[in-house]
């Protein structure tokens, strides 16, 4: 009888240790940096023609959230059809020349713009990353009625780096959007929101640099933390797509690696819906690329002189001078950061964003 109850006992032992060492193993794979395999499974009324929305564990921290989330979509699949839905999203990058273009497109008289009056925030309606679970989709689509039979369209700068936008705009819209990103070179990206975050201020305390150089250190201080957080290092961000690191504009740094946003949106739509230029070209060359948005829209052409005129004026631009805004060794710790990230994007779109400067 003793021996039974100690083969008994230590059997049981056996098994607790398997168990625990098959509980590190899980954790192991999971903090691996596979994250591809990382997606939550269709829970509830999540809809099942749409791939499962990604990992994003900021926001859905329990079962009970992503059943709202699956709820609040189905719901408004219930009162809404495809052809509802805007045509017509810019979704980033922040400081990429999406205001222009939006100021632009909607002066075409095939194509009814929103809140053109509010300038800088021109077209920034943010319903798909922002208030998405606090309004319905009366409310969104409603700004877009005015006028039937034109082209609608927003855009919401911080869709490209939303982990939800994606996911939700498929679920809703279909296949039917057509989606623009305008991707400037990652560090004079963030540099330019730092300005413009600067002159937007009432009471200035400090110069430009020294506002600038704070909130680069800062920024990057942070991003090392995140990474030390979520136990990662940020070469392993170039292999997943589905996870979802920060809260939106958690980090300029994040902001800037396009090609990991643009492998999360290329899971929910098909390249073919995508218009992806780089932001000095389109500056340099904007009634061209205006005219190929509007053959994408299946607007009417518009002459030469028409276009030159639409975009004579360059919005929400601020001219400065970089030099000095940041500590050298910041500005390399960046370059070195972001070097495999352009890479990728340049790989994804068949060359042409090897950023040099």
């Amino acid at each position: 009888m003793y021996y039974h109850f100690r083969n008994r006992t230590i059997i049981l032992f056996v098994l607790l240790v398997l168990l625990v060492l098959l509980c590190i193993y899980l954790e192991l794979i999971y903090y691996s940096g596979n994250y591809t395999s990382k997606i939550i499974p269709l829970y509830g009324n999540c809809p099942a023609d749409i791939p499962p929305y990604p990992n994003y564990r900021y926001f859905y921290k329990n079962a009970d959230n992503r059943e709202k989330e699956c709820n609040h979509i189905q719901l408004q699949r219930s009162s809404t059809t495809e052809r509802e839905c805007p045509d017509l999203f810019i979704i980033g990058a922040r400081k990429g020349g999406t205001t222009s273009l939006y100021q632009y497109i909607s002066q075409h008289r095939g194509f009814m713009g929103q809140g053109l009056d509010k300038n800088a925030s021109a077209g920034e309606i943010h319903y798909f990353s922002f208030t998405f679970l606090e309004r319905s989709w009366k409310d969104y689509i409603d700004k877009f009625s005015a006028q039937r039979g034109k082209k609608t369209g927003e855009s919401s700068v911080s869709y490209l780096t939303s982990c939800m936008a994606p996911y939700r705009l498929r679920a809703l819209c279909g296949t039917k959007p057509i989606i623009v990103v305008l991707l400037r070179e990652p560090v004079g990206r963030m540099l330019s929101t730092y300005v413009m975050r600067y002159h937007i201020q009432a009471n200035k305390k400090e110069s430009l640099a020294e506002y600038v150089n704070e909130g680069v250190k800062r920024d990057i201080s942070r991003w090392k933390y995140l990474l030390e957080e979520e136990k990662i290092l940020a070469s392993q961000l170039l292999n997943q797509s589905s996870f979802c690191l920060f809260k939106p504009a958690r980090s300029q740094i994040y902001e800037g690696l396009y090609s990991l946003h643009l492998n999360r949106w290329f899971k929910y739509f098909p390249r073919e819906n995508f218009l992806i230029w780089r932001s000095d070209e389109f500056k340099d060359n904007t009634s061209y690329f205006l005219s190929e948005l509007i053959a994408k829209l299946g607007l009417q052409e518009m002459n030469e002189d028409e276009l030159n005129k639409i975009t004579s004026v360059y919005y929400n631009s601020i001219e400065y001078n970089s030099t000095g805004l940041a500590r050298r060794e910041d500005m390399e710790y960046l370059k070195e950061l972001y070097t495999p990230f352009n890479q990728q994007l340049t790989d994804m779109m068949a060359g042409g964003y090897s950023w040099q400067n």
